[in-house]
């Protein structure tokens, strides 16, 4: 028996065990047509340049396997005994096992959409959706800053060459302004 006040607020997500899982864990979906897609085809694959745009789109797939995002972003930890000793309460093997196929799921869908280049940085956390997200999100997030701060600091240090025409000084404030706006869009 579950102590209600005790349970975790998604407990009543896993209420119907398997069909919870079943209903909002697929790891591939079925069409009316009995065809199987997979909820990660036609992703981005993440690149050392591309990491901004295909966090939207990561998101997004493991959006649409609900419980996926949600071990993703942390807010369904693994669930874990109460208490210590003998007195310990081991998890509900129901919200285990929906959490274990959450993270699966999800753990698979981005080790799958990072380029072959990217994969060793986070093979060792292949068993940790949250973790892979989270080192991904150190990684490229703080380089994004990085860069974006180089490069704002290179569009205001422009300044008109002696020998430069008004049209060449245009097209380096473009150039500059083009790096500056895919920085923030691509990365």
């Amino acid at each position: 028996a579950s102590c209600s006040i005790c349970a975790p607020p998604w407990s009543p997500f896993f209420t119907s065990f398997p069909t919870a899982v079943t209903s909002v864990l697929p790891i591939a979906t079925m069409t009316s047509l009995g065809t199987t897609t997979d909820p990660a085809a036609g992703a981005p694959k993440l690149t050392e340049t591309n990491y901004h745009s295909w966090k939207y789109a990561m998101q997004a797939r493991l959006m649409q396997s609900t419980i996926a995002w949600l071990v993703t972003n942390g807010s369904i930890p693994e669930p874990v005994a109460r208490g210590t000793g003998a007195s310990a309460v081991p998890p509900d093997p129901d919200q285990l096992r929906a959490w274990q196929i959450g993270n699966l799921n999800a753990a698979g869908l981005i080790f799958n959409s990072v380029s072959p280049a990217i994969q060793p940085f986070i093979q060792e956390h292949i068993d940790s959706a949250k973790t892979m997200w989270d080192e991904l999100k150190k990684k490229y997030e703080a380089q994004n800053a990085t860069t974006r701060f180089m490069l704002v600091d290179e569009f205001l240090s422009i300044q008109k060459q002696p020998d430069e025409s008004l049209s060449a000084l245009i097209g380096r404030v473009d150039a500059a302004l083009q790096k500056l706006r895919s920085s923030h869009d691509d990365k």
